[in-house]
């Protein structure tokens, strides 16, 4: 309906991931408090809220391209990410919980 009403013409995206440093045990879906998606409809600009569009792509160590999609629209942006500090097979929410469970211990 809101392509109907306000047809898009074009999408950019930003990404301003700040302090935020993306590992590679880093969900997609993390990243999408640091994107800005705005679309562009009859000369007027409108961000689009963080559940209105597609994010796609691989976090893998390095530079990656992320694709965000909007009612057809494509545009990219680069993360950088790095290697987790983790140990292998153990992801940073298996590292919450184990210290939560561990009180008073120290978890290296």
């Amino acid at each position: 309906l809101y392509q109907a009403l306000y047809p898009v013409d074009s999408i950019a995206v930003t990404f301003t991931p700040g302090d935020f440093i993306v590992y590679s045990d880093t969900k997609l879906e993390e990243l999408r408090p640091y994107i800005s998606v705005i679309a562009y409809c009859n000369g007027n600009a409108t961000e689009i809220a963080q559940d209105q569009y597609a994010l796609s792509g691989l976090l893998l160590v390095g530079e990656n391209v992320l694709t965000v999609e909007y009612f057809g629209f494509t545009a990219t942006f680069n993360v950088t990410v790095e290697q987790s500090l983790l140990p292998a097979g153990y992801t940073k929410y298996d590292y919450i919980q184990a210290k939560q469970n561990t009180k008073g211990s120290t978890i290296a």
